[in-house]
């Protein structure tokens, strides 16, 4: 009887660990994705910047929100 409650204690934490590894890749794939799709928006240079300023900065703080979370 231990030893099924031993070995079913081992199966939900392995599962646990492999659910919360896919929902890490997840994650860290959807901020590359979000990544990339803002970098190929925003100027190569600074001397690109448009004239709308205001667009531009919220999507450059949001760039640098997203490059400053990863882990």
């Amino acid at each position: 009887m231990m030893i099924t409650g031993i070995t079913i204690a081992l199966i939900a934490v392995a599962l646990l660990f492999r659910i919360t590894n896919d929902l890490r890749k997840t994650i860290v794939n959807c901020k590359e994705k979000l990544k990339e799709d803002l970098s190929e928006e925003l100027p190569e240079n600074f001397e690109d910047k448009p004239n709308d300023c205001s667009n531009f900065e919220a999507k450059m703080n949001l760039y640098d929100r997203i490059d400053g979370n990863e882990n």
